[in-house]
């Protein structure tokens, strides 16, 4: 029977470690970790341990956060700075589990190393890399380039080109997202995981499209989307899209894709388990590097 427990790592995104894993609740819970370490932002990282069917709504009980662990961040196998337990105050009550860096800050083209000690289990690791952010060169929308503001028709179907130059002669990842649903049959994009957006009885996932430079090595490329520019009335007259280009380690990479699959088979009984990829040793979860680059443009809408 499929669980929902991995809810936790999304609710935040070392190849001697690297393994997949597929949750067993019926041994010894194992620390799990959540940690999208990107690029120019505060480290914060969650830590929980999970057994038997312990979600009501997709919340976790007290006793399953890790309120007490001891966590230590490296770049490049330098100690830089154990982390501090802090709770996240929400409109009602608080958010636990998490752990914040105080001054440090990660950076591009860095790899960082992950110790964490809790007593009554072994010390767990994990490593991943921060790559460097590619630019988001230009944007067209239907065919035009935008420098700042466009103008659109209500309720149109609008095509989105996203100007970029990957880098040759190594393995790039991307996550390429926006705050407006889209759609792209782009031939970068795996169509097994990606489909614009799902809705399954528990999640809502939306906006994001990751992908490999397999067939787009070296090039400067144009990404395609399409979304709808349909707001029925005129009580929005304008908006602004916002665009990120996301350079991935392999390990965030190769997570998204499984993490994918395991929420969009979620509610079909006759589906195979999907194993969802894991870098954390002596735990499960994700310890993921990623650098981002951004752009916006202003949409006025026309209702006529």
């Amino acid at each position: 029977m499929k669980k929902i427990t991995f809810i936790t790592i999304i609710i935040i995104t070392l190849v001697s470690c690297r393994k997949d894993f597929y949750y067993n609740f019926e041994t010894q819970p194992q620390i799990n970790v959540s940690c999208f370490l990107q690029a120019n932002d505060t480290v914060k990282i969650q830590l929980t341990y999970l057994l038997g069917d312990v979600l009501v709504n997709n919340v976790l009980p007290d006793k399953d956060y890790i309120t007490d662990a001891k966590v230590f961040l490296y770049e490049d196998q330098i100690f830089r700075e154990q982390l501090q337990y802090r709770e996240i105050p929400l409109n009602i009550g608080v958010e636990k589990g998490w752990y914040f860096t105080n001054t440090f800050i990660p950076k591009e083209n860095h790899s960082y190393q992950l110790k964490i000690v809790k007593s009554g289990f072994d010390t767990v690791y994990a490593e991943t890399y921060i790559p460097q952010s590619v630019k988001i060169d230009s944007i067209k929308i239907n065919g035009t380039k935008i420098t700042d503001t466009v103008y659109l028709q209500n309720n149109t179907l609008c095509s989105a080109d996203i100007y970029f130059k990957d880098k040759s002669g190594q393995r790039n990842y991307y996550n390429y997202w926006s705050n407006t649903y889209f759609k792209s049959y782009d031939p970068v994009i795996e169509s097994r995981y990606n489909s614009g957006y799902y809705i399954t009885s528990t999640l809502r996932i939306a906006k994001f499209a990751f992908f490999s430079d397999d067939i787009i090595d070296g090039k400067n490329y144009a990404l395609n989307t399409t979304f709808n520019n349909n707001f029925g009335t005129d009580i929005m007259k304008e908006y602004s899209i916002q665009y990120k280009l996301f350079s991935l380690s392999y390990d965030t990479y190769a997570f998204y894709k499984s993490w994918y699959l395991y929420f969009k088979t979620l509610d079909n009984p006759l589906s195979e388990p999907v194993i969802i990829y894991s870098n954390i040793k002596n735990g499960t979860g994700i310890f993921a590097g990623m650098s981002a680059s951004t752009d916006s443009v202003k949409v006025i809408i026309n209702f006529d």
